[in-house]
């Protein structure tokens, strides 16, 4: 990914970082004195650098929730999964049921789960069954621990920051009372089911190896900022548990008040070279829909409101990573920033993701313009059929800079860059998304999680790259990307990983 030495045969690495690249014999010179490690002939590559993970959701959710596999094809297929849950779990316990995306939708019922349908599995245990993080339905019990009972309860519903709850909504019936579906309440349920930290610990550490550094991973934007989850980041670091990099993004104004984060003098780059802040998440919009399913902008905020964080964040010198789903929190996001950038100091590195809708010319024009990195998902192979997929040439072609992310949270049990790196490169039929006049090179790709993903987070002088002076972050992968016919691109698999120079993943063969 060193554009100025595209390949090299050696690379030497002292105190952590990068001291020379080139040839072998020169690397055996420039390396005297250091021990020498054989890769055989096989492809070293930067450390990916994943733009946008919730760690601790997807292990807590894959490691203790109750995993609803997306083969089931009815409602009542699933509650025969929640009802063993239930039997096996003692009472009074949460049970947290993790569904996937678009749930209701590949039913056969065609709908989410209700209250009642719920409530005749278990009223022993509150119970959430998730479709995503995003749209859920709850039994009584949950319901009213929460809060969504009655709609005056409802109403004190209030962020960390002390404002009135938005965005949030409740399905309810014409009585008044709840259908059981929710949507956005995820961060609310994130301390209610606490596990002791010796459990968490080792769920942290065994799925960092296996599915964060065994996907390539080396760093990790985690969106979270929950206290709880950095104490036991920082432990594990601290232990040698965990070696994997954070970049910690707080999510405001649900996991913290930007007033309090500004008022600590928390800032963007703080800590250590293994965990540092990140910036800030705002939700624009949430899932895009209400408890029914119909498609809405479900916006958290006004326009006047999101400028005013933003420009405070920015000028505190916090960047902005802002989640939209629809068109019209887009437009919002977009003049939000607008607005902000005259009040936001030091111009930083703002982000707008989950766009997968763009393509209007003058969305992009505006973005460019306002210098805003858009990060899309991309993290599995595509099926054989045609289908819509977002048009990341465009985005690309636009000069609007584009940074792929896997954002692993939980609603879907495996993701992996080499999976997304696939889907954009290979040909329709054979895995791919896009067609054959859209589909990205493999240095298009590859970029977009090692050197975009670095400079969109202030590290490019640090990642990204195998190049002299940067950190020594590297994933040794099974075989050539550029020598291999696209669609072989899937079956790329991560043989070893290492952490300034030190080796601390390698593949059970």
């Amino acid at each position: 990914m060193d554009r100025a030495r595209p390949r090299a045969e050696a690379v030497v690495v002292r105190g952590g970082r990068i001291a020379f690249v080139g040839s072998n014999g020169e690397a055996r010179e420039a390396g005297k004195g250091l021990p020498v490690t054989d890769l055989e002939g096989r492809m070293l590559l930067p450390g990916f650098i994943e733009g946008h993970t919730h760690f601790q959701y997807y292990i807590e959710s894959d490691s203790f929730h109750t995993r609803v596999p997306q083969s089931l094809a009815t409602l009542e297929e699933i509650f025969s999964v929640l009802r063993k849950a239930a039997a096996s779990t003692p009472k009074g316990q949460w049970i947290f049921g993790r569904g996937y995306f678009n749930l209701a939708g590949q039913v056969a019922e065609k709908r989410m789960a209700t209250r009642q349908e719920l409530d005749a599995i278990t009223t022993a245990h509150p119970m959430i069954l998730f479709s995503s993080v995003h749209v859920a339905s709850l039994n009584t019990p949950a319901l009213k621990l929460l809060g969504f009972w009655t709609p005056e309860d409802e109403a004190k519903l209030r962020w960390k920051d002390g404002t009135r709850r938005t965005g949030t909504m409740v399905g309810r019936d014409a009585a008044g009372l709840p259908t059981g579906v929710v949507t956005e309440m995820f961060e609310m349920v994130l301390d209610q089911s606490l596990y002791p930290d010796d459990v968490r610990k080792a769920a942290y550490e065994l799925y960092a190896k296996t599915m964060f550094l065994g996907s390539g991973m080396t760093t990790v934007c985690n969106v979270s900022g929950v206290a709880e989850h950095i104490r036991l980041e920082r432990e594990m670091q601290a232990e040698g548990r965990l070696p994997l990099r954070f970049r910690s993004f707080y999510i405001v104004p649900g996991a913290i008040g930007l007033d309090d984060m500004l008022k600590q003098g928390v800032r963007q780059g703080q800590g250590n070279e293994m965990h540092r802040v990140g910036g800030v998440k705002m939700f624009v919009d949430g899932a895009g829909q209400d408890p029914e399913g119909n498609r809405i902008s479900d916006y958290k905020w006004t326009e006047e409101r999101l400028a005013d964080h933003i420009a405070r964040a920015n000028a505190g010198g916090l960047p902005v990573l802002l989640h939209v789903v629809t068109v019209g929190g887009l437009e919002l996001a977009l003049n939000a920033l607008a607005a902000a950038r005259p009040r936001g100091g030091t111009a930083m590195r703002n982000q707008i993701h989950h766009v997968g809708f763009l393509r209007n010319p003058e969305h992009l024009k505006r973005l460019k313009a306002l210098g805003i990195t858009v990060g899309i998902t991309r993290a599995e192979k595509g099926s054989a059929r045609t289908q819509t997929a977002p048009d990341f040439r465009g985005i690309l072609d636009s000069g609007v800079q584009l940074l792929c992310v896997a954002d692993p949270a939980g609603s879907f049990p495996y993701f992996s860059p080499w999976e997304g790196i696939g889907s954009l490169v290979a040909r329709r039929g054979e895995g791919g998304v896009l067609p054959d006049d859209r589909r990205l090179s493999v240095d298009e790709a590859l970029h977009s999680w090692t050197m975009q993903s670095a400079f969109t987070n202030h590290e490019e002088a640090d990642k990204g790259s195998i190049s002299v002076g940067k950190m020594a972050d590297f994933q040794l992968v099974s075989q050539d990307p550029w020598a291999v016919e696209p669609a072989a691109l899937f079956e790329t698999k991560v043989d070893a990983a290492y952490l300034g120079g030190r080796l601390v993943y390698r593949r059970q063969l």
